[in-house]
């Protein structure tokens, strides 16, 4: 995605000793591209996709460590904006995801999650505009941070 912004996931899972697996749903807020050519038009850039994760816990306890690795479905949307045919597209989003997590659970049922990813897309696409040539290229990798609340159920 372009540049820094919002993303909101919600995850569900199970979790043991040594593992968890999660599923989860992804958004990411739209994030504004100008065209090169014509500063007043552009592309307004999303994205959702489904994730399945599984992850190794290092270091049970109040602070763990996982490593974890899956993959995201989903899509890409560019919706046009400051031009005569703008139009909305989407591409398909498939990618592998890498990552460390770190959380410390001051309660058995609360958790502070910190997780870093790195997310390697399968299929990248481009959002372009006749007269305006390229807007938006779906990258190579995708980097992305994240803080969050875990609430566990026994």
């Amino acid at each position: 995605m372009p540049w820094l912004g919002p993303q909101l996931t919600l995850t569900t899972g199970v979790r043991a000793h040594a593992w968890r697996v999660e599923l989860g749903a992804i958004y990411r807020a739209p994030t504004r591209v100008v065209a090169e050519l014509d500063p007043a038009a552009g592309a307004r850039v999303r994205m959702w996709a489904l994730a399945a994760r599984g992850c190794g816990v290092l270091h049970p306890g109040p602070l763990e460590l996982a490593l974890c690795g899956g993959l995201e479905a989903g899509q890409v949307i560019g919706e046009g904006f400051g031009y005569g045919d703008a139009r909305r597209d989407p591409i398909p989003w498939v990618a592998v995801t890498l990552g460390p997590a770190l959380s410390y659970a001051p309660r058995r049922w609360l958790a502070l999650w910190l997780g870093v990813d790195l997310a390697i897309p399968a299929v990248r696409g481009t959002f372009a505009a006749a007269g305006l040539g390229r807007l938006y290229i779906v990258g190579p990798v995708s980097l992305r941070g994240a803080l969050g609340l875990e609430f566990r159920f026994p």
